[in-house]
């Protein structure tokens, strides 16, 4: 499982590397979900637009002082890679969560 794992982050990060940007991001956008998935999936729909999003991987951002924000990597059709930092919440009382802003994660940050 390890292996597989650093096998996976190795391939990304070639990927990610290599990639060169496919879309300029859209203003922000605030979206909710009745659950963390599908609130990240139509937050960055919205963001990056529809045909830009293939698919997501996502984990705890690992710099974060709370546990609201999710280091994103939005993969396109054609499997390049963009990696983000989400930031989130749970309304006191809702349901839903909220997905509010999106961060550029820039290489030279250690937790990205």
């Amino acid at each position: 499982m390890l292996a597989a794992s650093l096998l996976a982050a190795t391939f990304l990060g070639y990927h990610a590397w290599n990639a060169h940007p496919t879309s300029t991001p859209r203003g922000w956008c605030w979206t909710r979900g009745p659950d963390f998935a599908g609130a990240l999936y139509q937050a960055a729909r919205c963001r990056f637009g529809a045909a830009h999003v293939d698919r997501l991987g996502w984990m705890p951002y690992l710099g974060a002082l709370n546990d609201t924000l999710e280091e994103v990597a939005v993969l396109d059709p054609r499997g390049h890679a963009t990696f983000w930092v989400a930031r989130y919440d749970r309304p006191i009382g809702g349901s839903l969560i909220e997905v509010r802003s999106w961060i550029p994660c820039p290489a030279s940050n250690l937790y990205c």
